[in-house]
């Protein structure tokens, strides 16, 4: 018993000295953590600096929105604590994590935009007038006020890519046909759509699958398409590579039907894009 009870007070008297030793030693780190902070105030001011998130809505993935969003979104971004742009470190934004986020394309962006699901998107510019004045596939919402340029980046082409052998010609020799347009919310699918009822054919004259260009080129060399349009900076990865494989040709868009097309809309211009190719 006697044993015990002085290994007791030893153990005591050794819980308070450790316990003074480290509240000792925890004044003295605070003061040294105090005075690096006043010394330093940008350090401080950057630890209180909050990331702000801005979204850029781009296209399906692969696509060339998709990698211009991304470049873009790279480019404005400088978070809190990244290294300055003259040591090397990204030369955006203070306090801005810009993200590229993949999506179905023009149409979706425009309402996205317009609903504050997203702070940015790339948009076709035709899109974007029949968004903001609310016509054409915008007609029943009526016009997205939401939305304002802010710049105009590159000119695109509009793609009739049809397999080789085929016998089509002109947009005419479509009817009857399997036709990719692109998916559902996307530019392509859109305009696509008008310019087949400007040759007075609708989505029961001809067999219409909603597949990105991607799909759509992989399709056509298996056999399983004829035609697919594609909206796109000239030269398209996409189709640059069909072409070195010999397996298409692409389609010009062109006659009455076209001219009476883009008088109507005159933010479309008649373009040579074969020597791209």
């Amino acid at each position: 018993m006697h044993t015990q009870a002085i290994v007791r007070r030893r153990l005591r008297k050794v819980k308070v000295h450790r316990k003074q030793y480290a509240l000792g030693l925890g004044f003295i780190l605070s003061l040294a953590v105090i005075f690096i902070l006043w010394r330093s105030p940008d350090f401080l001011e950057e630890t209180q600096t909050e990331v702000k998130f801005f979204q850029i809505s781009t296209g399906p993935t692969g696509s060339a929105y998709y990698t211009v969003g991304r470049q873009i979104a790279s480019a404005i971004s400088r978070p809190p604590g990244a290294e300055s742009c003259e040591s090397g470190g990204p030369c955006g934004v203070d306090g801005v994590l810009a993200i590229g986020k993949a999506s179905h394309g023009s149409v979706a962006n425009a309402r996205g935009v317009d609903s504050g699901r997203v702070q940015s998107a790339l948009i076709q510019s035709d899109i974007a007038n029949w968004a903001y004045s609310g016509k054409e596939m915008f007609k029943r919402e009526g016009s997205l006020k939401n939305l304002r340029a802010i710049a105009s980046l590159y000119p695109e082409a509009i793609h009739l890519v049809a397999e080789l052998g085929s016998d089509i010609a002109s947009p005419a020799d479509l009817r009857g046909k399997r036709v990719a347009i692109d998916r559902v919310g996307s530019g392509t699918n859109a305009i696509a759509r008008k310019l087949l009822n400007s040759y007075g054919m609708n989505r029961f004259q001809l067999k219409l699958l909603e597949v990105e260009p991607s799909r759509a080129a992989d399709m056509i060399l298996r056999g399983e398409l004829d035609a697919f349009f594609s909206v796109s900076g000239t030269p398209s990865p996409i189709i640059q590579d069909l072409f070195s494989k010999g397996n298409v040709k692409l389609v010009p868009i062109e006659g009455k039907n076209i001219e009476l097309l883009l008088k109507k809309n005159p933010f479309l211009k008649k373009v040579t894009i074969s020597d791209a190719y």
